[in-house]
């Protein structure tokens, strides 16, 4: 069992999918867990760090906004999914609440220009985007993605891309928006507290 000074402090980022969602838990403002884990399993393994660790969490789940496009099967499954754990998490009292995608992807972008911006750029140039009078369009929040939100993680946390050999937490797919999420979550949190991470 983990010993915690502050029970205030256990934030999880969940990435919900259809099947398999994204799971991080930030312990003391540092990654203690990380999997992409069977959604059946996800419920069963908050309920245990509030039960079993005694810690006081707090979720945050990646929000879904409304689409102009044709709802896929997957998405469709993904917000019932997302209902379920929902009103789970409400029933056994466990705080928790929802970011929607563009929070994160703004986040990304402001927080991490260094790393965003060359990436956007490429990505505009690419797609060679440009205005009227020619000049490539400046870098926006819309251009941000999973890559890139990979990218602004591994950055934030020190974690350097290896070659087929998975990182020290463990983090991949899913999990790596679910970090997101949490960290933006924790750092939010902490500036408001003006507690340093």
């Amino acid at each position: 069992m983990v010993n915690v000074e502050s029970k205030q402090s256990v934030v999880v980022g969940v990435d919900a999918g259809n099947v398999i969602s994204g799971v991080v838990v930030l312990l003391n403002g540092k990654i203690h867990h990380a999997e992409n884990a069977d959604n059946a399993k996800v419920f069963d393994y908050i309920k245990s760090l509030k039960e079993t660790e005694g810690f006081k969490v707090r979720v945050i789940i990646e929000d879904i906004m409304p689409y102009l496009s044709k709802l896929s099967p997957q998405t469709i499954e993904t917000c019932k999914w997302m209902g379920e754990l929902r009103y789970r998490l409400k029933t056994a009292r466990i705080s928790h609440g929802f970011v929607p995608r563009a929070s994160v992807k703004k986040w990304v972008f402001d927080t991490y220009p260094e790393i965003v911006i060359p990436m956007v750029n490429k990505k505009i140039a690419k797609k060679d985007r440009r205005t009227k009078s020619g000049d490539l369009w400046a870098p926006s929040m819309i251009y941000v993605d999973d890559a890139i939100v990979t990218a602004a993680m591994r950055y934030e946390w020190h974690i350097p891309a290896k070659v087929f050999k998975a990182n020290r937490f463990k983090i991949s797919k899913h999990a790596w928006q679910a970090l997101a999420m949490a960290t933006l979550y924790w750092t939010t949190a902490t500036q408001n507290k003006k507690t340093p991470r």
